[in-house]
């Protein structure tokens, strides 16, 4: 090599070139081309090895807990949070019947020391994945779990050899009788926090004998306070017009006051004075936590509380199965909430979901939402409801039967955004101001309706004996033209 950091034999070649330059050609390869397979090298080589680590990955998976157990080795866990106890947490639980037991036929052994719950109630790490005896790896694993035939597998056979062993691994594990404890627990406790808001209320006519309604009184629960008083929700057909008498979860019994109720949901609110207390309220009283009832879906957990089958005091585990059903009302419509729990004369009571928050009401007697089975009333659509029978306000009454206009009856019909009058009761506010069927109600006041909650909200708003004007679309031979009517508010 000399100075120039040529090559031996370059100078001689670019003599060669320059020489001959005008009679020979040279084949020069693009610049590019060995930068690329350099690329394409490093890009198969890597993508070999992360393809590598995923398949060891999904291997060690289901090998790694019988090798651990073969060997012995036994590495403490590392988990952390909120695991329910259980009697098998530590050894196998013999005394539990779902477990799989010891026997000649070498089925899968369950062992609480390398499975349990974790924190969201997922169980990891369990010892089902026992890999004798079975049809996937027959022939192809050792006293140490490995596999021992694995160079001869492509790809695609090793990921269904370990996909086999994972669905064999979730098929044969059996939550035990301490597992099924555990899930009760959670669900008793969520039972025992909702208890702490029911009350049952005695009821007499002239104050001095005093009657039961059920074996227990009158249901009901705190639906709210303030600083001097708790406020029950309760059956209005049983508590108006009456002597009340109030028992508290903690057997502390007050007078009761009856505040207002509501034809349509037969609902109403009992007032207690807080000073029965002399000293702090116990914490075994509270109130109770209104929930969403707009995001229960079909197949939520629920548990349903009161008086169910015929007998007060119950408490059912069961599940949402319906929430597409609603009733329409007057001047409102109430999303209901379905059970599976077939339906008594005298069913009533509330609807919680797992973590305590009631979602609807099971109303006393009321035809609109009853069946063979038990519906409730979703507690979202109750709330300004709740709100006005606390204030001591009656509810405001229009009149009509309202249902949303949907988009197919705008494609279909031509109908305007806003709210069809399907009925009119004859004698209502309505039906004096000149309201008819068919009318849509586009707006009231300055609230614009475009769904039976905002126009339920906007009636709500309002106070009986005010005048407001709604303003309506109304069907003709050229179309929807709008007009603005003048209605009074009256009461339900």
């Amino acid at each position: 090599m000399d100075n120039n950091h040529n090559m031996p034999g370059q100078e001689n070649e670019k003599r060669d070139e320059q020489e001959y330059s005008l009679y020979t050609e040279k084949i020069v390869k693009k610049p590019g081309n060995r930068i690329k397979r350099a690329v394409k090298h490093v890009a198969k080589v890597i993508g070999s090895a992360v393809i590598f680590g995923v398949v060891s990955g999904l291997v060690l998976s289901v090998v790694y807990p019988t090798a651990k157990k073969f060997v012995g080795d036994e590495e403490p866990s590392t988990r952390q949070g909120a695991v329910i106890p259980t009697d098998s947490q530590t050894e196998e639980n013999t005394d539990d019947l779902w477990s799989y037991q010891e026997s000649d036929s070498n089925e899968p052994e369950s062992t609480a020391d390398e499975g349990g719950e974790s924190t969201d109630g997922s169980v990891e790490g369990t010892d089902n994945n026992e890999l004798e005896g079975t049809s996937a790896f027959d022939g192809e694993t050792g006293e140490d779990g490995q596999i021992c035939d694995d160079d001869g597998l492509s790809r695609e056979e090793l990921v269904s050899l370990v996909d086999d062993q994972i669905n064999y691994a979730i098929a044969g594990y059996k939550p035990g009788v301490s597992e099924f404890d555990s899930l009760y627990s959670g669900l008793k406790s969520v039972i025992a926090d909702v208890n702490k808001s029911i009350v049952t209320i005695e009821v007499s006519q002239d104050g001095t004998t005093w009657d039961y309604i059920s074996d227990t009184g009158v249901m009901g629960f705190i639906a709210a306070e303030d600083d001097y008083s708790f406020y029950i929700l309760t059956t209005k057909q049983f508590v108006e017009e009456k002597f009340l008498s109030v028992i508290f979860n903690d057997g502390t019994v007050a007078e009761g006051t009856y505040i207002t109720g509501d034809t349509t949901t037969n609902l109403a609110i009992v007032a207690v004075d807080k000073t029965v207390f002399t000293e702090e309220i116990p914490q075994t009283i509270k109130v109770a936590v209104l929930g969403n009832s707009y995001i229960i879906q079909q197949g939520d957990p629920v548990i349903a509380v009161g008086s169910i089958y015929g007998q007060s005091g119950m408490v059912v585990y069961t599940t949402a199965t319906s929430v597409a059903g609603s009733v329409m009302d007057t001047d409102c419509s109430y999303r209901i909430i379905s059970t599976d729990i077939a339906s008594g004369e005298d069913d009533s009571g509330i609807i919680v979901n797992t973590k305590g928050e009631i979602v609807g009401i099971v109303p006393y007697h009321n035809e609109a939402i009853s069946g063979k089975i038990i519906n409730s009333y979703g507690i979202s659509e109750l709330k300004r409801l709740i709100e006005r029978l606390i204030n001591g306000k009656v509810t405001p009454y229009v009149g009509i039967s309202p249902q949303t206009v949907t988009t197919v009856m705008k494609d279909v019909y031509g109908m305007p955004d806003g709210i069809y009058v399907s009925l009119v009761e004859d004698g209502s506010p309505a039906f004096y101001s000149g309201i008819q069927s068919g009318d849509i109600i586009t707006a009231v006041g300055e609230e614009t309706v475009n769904s039976v909650r905002s126009f339920q909200n906007a009636v709500f708003s309002m106070e009986p004996g005010n005048d407001t004007t709604v303003f309506i679309s109304r069907p003709g031979k050229d179309g929807y033209r709008n007009i603005e009517i003048t209605l009074q508010i009256g009461v339900e």
